[in-house]
Formats: C-alpha cells, structure tokens, sequence
C-alpha cells in the first residue's frame, strides 16, 4: 500500500516515524537515506510512487516494510 500524494522519501520516513522507538526524527531520516541507498532508490526520492517502475515500487514496499527493522 502506498500513499499516491507522498513522494518515495515521504513513504519510508512515514514508516519509520510509526515504528520508531526511542529515535528522534533526525535518525529516522538518516535510517530513510541509508535504506534508500541500499535499495537503490536515492535518485528516486522526490518522484511519486505512479512514476516508478514496477520493480521500483517493489523496492519501495520492501523499504516501508523494513524501516525501523535495521539498526
């Protein structure tokens, strides 16, 4: 599930902000950059999710679904 309105970066930071525990916005913005760069998604950050491919829409999924996951 993804928010048309919310770019790639807004989607996992949203995530995130609803998993943290214990972690100021600041770190989960640096997990959101750390994991869009493992995903291959860091060009990719500003575009809404109707303008990925499907394999990049995947990705992003996986990043929602792993936010918070990592340490």
């Amino acid at each position: 599930m993804v928010f048309p309105d919310l770019n790639v970066f807004e989607q996992i930071e949203f995530f995130g902000l609803l998993k943290a525990e214990n972690k100021t916005r600041d770190k989960v913005r640096e997990d959101v950059h750390a994991l869009l760069a493992k995903l291959k998604l860091s060009e990719k950050k500003d575009f809404l999710p109707s303008k990925l491919s499907g394999g990049q829409q995947r990705r992003l999924c996986l990043g929602m679904a792993l936010i918070g996951d990592a340490s």
